[in-house]
């Protein structure tokens, strides 16, 4: 049997044979919500079926239910939400992300007996989830207590506009697998690192070749 792919909250009262309404009447029908003796959660199949889930004195009683079942607040519009097809695709998603996670286990090998600080905070994030999932653990806040600095890749094609984006890219893994705290990552890094991997900068009006980093000792030198 399929899931429900959307729900539906109707305002509903009951007629008489006669079509007149009647709250012992047995004829259902959904009408205005000021009209409404009760609210009708429904679930949806497109295309397949509508299943009436439950009866209801008022619609935020009904929108409660909705909230305990798919974990968020009603929509105001009736749509197919995504939220939805997430929650549907859960199992997939995680037995997906524990495989990634596994790749990842076997790559932070490579990468010292510490592995990468970076990669450390995913894995650990992922075992906090898995242990939130398996109902062993609960949702921690990130620490305020940290802060972050990005590089995208076109901070470097600012530093080398002759640099692709997959080639930028790898600059910018390059720079983060070879950190080195005390100089940090700065456009002459990049540059240095740049360098290193693509070789010297197309020359540019005949000018001065910048200051770089030494690759071997990370200390600054001119050319």
């Amino acid at each position: 049997m399929k899931p429900f792919d959307n729900y539906e909250i109707s305002g509903c009262q009951r007629l008489d044979d006669a079509g007149t309404p009647d709250p012992y009447g047995s004829i259902t029908v959904t009408c205005d919500d000021d009209e409404a003796e009760f609210w009708t959660l429904y679930g949806h199949v497109q295309g397949e079926r509508v299943e009436a889930l439950g009866d209801y004195s008022s619609r935020e009683a009904a929108e409660e239910v909705y909230q305990c079942i798919t974990g968020q607040p009603f929509p105001n519009l009736y749509e197919c939400d995504p939220h939805i097809r997430r929650m549907h695709l859960a199992a997939e998603a995680f037995a997906l992300l524990e495989r990634a996670a596994s790749e990842l286990e076997i790559w932070q090998l490579g990468c010292g007996p510490e592995g990468d600080p970076d990669t450390q905070a995913i894995l650990s994030d992922v075992r906090a989830l898995f242990a939130m999932a398996d109902g062993t653990g609960e949702a921690v806040p990130p620490s305020p207590r940290e802060i972050a600095v990005s590089w995208a890749i076109e901070d470097v094609q600012e530093i080398r506009p002759d640099l692709s984006d997959a080639q930028a890219c790898q600059v910018l893994q390059w720079a983060k697998h070879h950190h080195d705290a005390t100089i940090g990552i700065n456009r002459e890094v990049l540059a240095c690192h740049a360098e290193h991997l693509f070789g010297d900068a197309p020359a540019a009006n005949g000018g001065a070749a910048p200051a770089s980093i030494n690759l071997n000792t990370m200390e600054e030198t001119q050319p």
